[in-house]
């Protein structure tokens, strides 16, 4: 479950991040539409969540890499739906309204789950930076 998480999160910010940097306008008319337009935030933005997006695809296959990844997404899936509750509240983007409020939220539990699931061991190899092992005489 928790790979199928991590693939399904990771695919859904790689596509978003593909699409900020690839077609800005066609992002910001079908999904981040958020007046006004500015294509170079809407490229900073993609350029953020495209290796996000790829970090937790790789951690599905390697879950060495996973609870560094996750925690990652989870601060900037945190922070994105906090940024949405305040618009919301302070109602600063007319006739959005709290709508996007809810699908962030299941992303956040959603990437709460892998983090119960990974184990808490160091992804560290026992060797120093001379690629030998710290009980092997030098």
């Amino acid at each position: 479950m928790s790979r199928l998480i991590l693939l399904v999160v990771g695919f859904s910010y790689v596509l978003s991040g593909v699409a900020m940097l690839a077609q800005p306008m066609w992002f910001f008319d079908h999904i981040g539409t958020f007046p006004p337009f500015n294509r170079h935030y809407v490229g900073d933005l993609g350029s953020f969540i495209l290796p996000i997006g790829l970090a937790l695809m790789w951690s599905a296959r390697d879950a060495r890499y996973a609870r560094g990844a996750v925690l990652v997404a989870l601060g900037a899936s945190t922070l994105h739906l906090l940024n949405h509750v305040y618009d919301a509240a302070v109602g600063t983007v007319p006739d959005r309204g709290w709508s996007d409020v809810p699908g962030l939220a299941v992303v956040l539990v959603l990437l709460i789950v892998p983090l119960w699931r990974l184990p808490t061991t160091s992804i560290r190899t026992h060797t120093t930076l001379s690629g030998r092992h710290p009980s092997t005489p030098a």
